[in-house]
């Protein structure tokens, strides 16, 4: 007779899928030089997007060192786009309103040798306004704009 009740014990073996197909510094490349997002670069692979994540993480690419990293201005998909730039038909364009708060920055910055906080005053001064059209300039956001065109303008 057959005994329906009897236990077995099964081992569970942890399997990846394609994963040693990805190439670290091939990923390296797609993330930091050519600005994809991890969800592009699954595609490209053929693997989700949590997998990716993961290399992005062992590789210790992830999100600080990602600041500096180039962005792509072919296949732009993001909400809010760099300032000094907008979106049109999923593409980056140069922003001739916001370069022209770019330039003031880096002069002031840059050449004249003003901090964060005196250059946000200055902005606010000569009547400049935010993306979203405030008249007060935060010191963080002027600092992320002088870093991104500083050796650009």
């Amino acid at each position: 007779m057959h005994d329906t009740n009897t236990n077995y014990l099964i081992d569970f073996i942890k399997i990846y899928f394609k994963t040693q197909l990805l190439n670290s510094e091939e990923i390296r490349h797609f993330y930091l030089k050519d600005g994809l997002s991890a969800s592009q670069i699954a595609t490209h692979y053929g693997v989700s997007k949590s997998v990716i994540i993961g290399w992005v993480n062992r590789l210790k690419i992830g999100s600080k060192s990602a600041q500096g990293r180039m962005t792509n201005p072919i296949n732009f998909r993001h909400h809010n786009p760099p300032f000094g730039y907008k979106v049109k038909d999923n593409k980056l364009v140069l922003n001739g309103a916001e370069l022209k708060i770019c330039r003031v920055i880096v002069d002031l910055m840059g050449r004249k040798m003003r901090g964060l906080r005196e250059t946000a005053r200055e902005l606010e001064c000569r009547g400049f306004k935010t993306r979203r059209g405030r008249s007060k300039w935060g010191h963080f956001v002027v600092q992320q704009i002088f870093n991104r065109w500083r050796d650009k303008l």
